[in-house]
């Protein structure tokens, strides 16, 4: 049975004890101050049970967000190392699988890291493909490395979002200049993000490098 169907079971049947548990309490009201206690147990057990179904709904609906996600980035991925949907499928699970583990060790949430990872992965992937060829090994590395630097400089209370990084971390690796990048205002928010870039892009591609001679115009 499906998670969907479980849910509309537990549904049905708290819709069908409902009437009956409503009538204990009130029945039982009129019997002294145990039969009292014993129709406000009910009446708890109903709103308690009622009160789960709620929560796993919820984890239902977060885990089909995420499902949905998955599958986008998958085709995404897919397209754009020039593979297919299942080559797509692994390389987001090997990249949620390889972020968490580097997350275990960091401050901040292990969640925000991979989301964080996720998004700056389609920029590395172009950087990364030469000719239709793509190099997933050396993928991965910047993306750990990347992902670890700007995951350590994003402040959790600041409200920066992973989609500012994402468009900030694209700007840059295609060239833009500083003038370009200040109109983001993003480097304010993060300080030190824009030296650390330029760092990280050196420690990776190499003096007088830059991720932008990668990535095919």
């Amino acid at each position: 049975m499906s998670g969907q169907n479980k849910i509309t079971v537990i549904l049905d049947a708290l819709d069908k004890l409902s009437p009956i548990l409503k009538g204990l309490g009130s029945q039982t009201r009129g019997l002294g101050a145990g039969a009292v206690f014993l129709g406000n147990m009910y009446t708890s057990a109903l709103s308690q049970a009622a009160g789960a179904v709620g929560a796993l709904t919820n984890r239902f609906s977060e885990a089909s967000d995420m499902q949905q996600s998955v599958i986008k980035l998958a085709g995404q991925f897919g397209a754009m190392t020039n593979k297919d949907y299942a080559y797509g499928t692994k390389l987001v699970k090997d990249l949620n699988k390889e972020f968490g583990a580097m997350a275990a060790s960091l401050p901040g949430n292990t969640q925000g890291y991979k989301d964080l990872g996720l998004a700056i992965s389609d920029t590395l992937i172009k950087a990364n493909s030469v000719d239709g060829i793509f190099d997933e090994k050396a993928f991965k590395e910047q993306a750990l490395s990347l992902t670890k630097t700007l995951g350590l400089l994003k402040d959790p209370a600041s409200g920066i979002q992973n989609s500012d990084i994402q468009l900030f971390f694209t700007k840059f690796a295609e060239g833009a200049s500083d003038s370009e990048l200040s109109i983001l205002k993003l480097n304010e928010r993060m300080p030190g993000l824009l030296g650390e870039l330029q760092k990280a892009s050196k420690k990776i591609y190499g003096e007088g490098r830059k991720i932008e001679d990668l990535i095919p115009n």
